[in-house]
């Protein structure tokens, strides 16, 4: 038992460390991203294509953080229930500033009218190109505290409910197991009445 209690510590310890190297990959990622969509957009006249280029390298970047987010929960779900609770408020705090971002870092076209009109709708697109890839359930259109925590929620909802499946599964063996070994005794006892009664008759027939 403590060896395995050992065992499940150095795995969550790895599984920490792991997040955590990909994390500041992906945090250097949008930092850069962010520091050549602003430089682009600051060019004396901003140039259309880098702008365009800057801004999806942003968006990528963004992206990835959200599906690694969501990916990570989903694995605390089903190798740490208790640990994927504890950190839920954390994970849906941070969707939500990812979501944050995407609309702010479209936002900032809005300074440039002419920009606007020419890619606006090409990056809102492009986002939804990159959600329609996770297997995100509910509204890809929707980026919001309610949309983002009902994701969790129906993530939650799928593992809490194979959960239950198994456990009804593991009681219905332990039944059947219980109901085996019931029959095993009273076969048993079945056979003894019938050599006791056999021996019985061994003992006071005349013949």
């Amino acid at each position: 038992q403590a060896l395995e209690e050992e065992g499940d510590a150095e795995k969550h310890q790895l599984v920490a460390m792991h997040q955590q190297r990909v994390m500041a990959h992906i945090n250097e990622r949008k930092k850069e991203a962010m520091g050549c969509y602003t430089q682009a957009l600051n060019d004396n006249p901003p140039n259309t294509h880098r702008v365009q280029k800057c801004l999806q390298k942003l968006l990528r970047a963004l992206h990835k953080d959200r599906h690694h987010t969501i990916s990570h929960y989903r694995h605390l779900l089903s190798s740490s229930f208790e640990q994927a609770e504890r950190e839920k408020a954390l994970t849906l705090e941070h969707l939500t500033d990812i979501d944050k971002m995407v609309n702010q870092s479209l936002q900032m076209l809005d300074r440039f009218p002419e920009l606007r009109s020419k890619i606006g709708q090409l990056m809102e697109d492009y986002i939804q190109a990159l959600r329609s890839k996770d297997e995100t359930p509910g509204s890809l259109l929707a980026m919001t505290r309610d949309a983002e925590a009902a994701i969790l929620d129906k993530y939650r909802a799928d593992v809490a409910a194979k959960q239950e499946e198994k456990e009804r599964q593991r009681e219905l063996e332990k039944q059947r197991k219980e109901q085996r070994k019931k029959e095993r005794v009273e076969l048993r006892e079945e056979k003894h009445r019938v050599e006791a009664k056999l021996n019985g008759r061994d003992k006071f027939d005349p013949a």
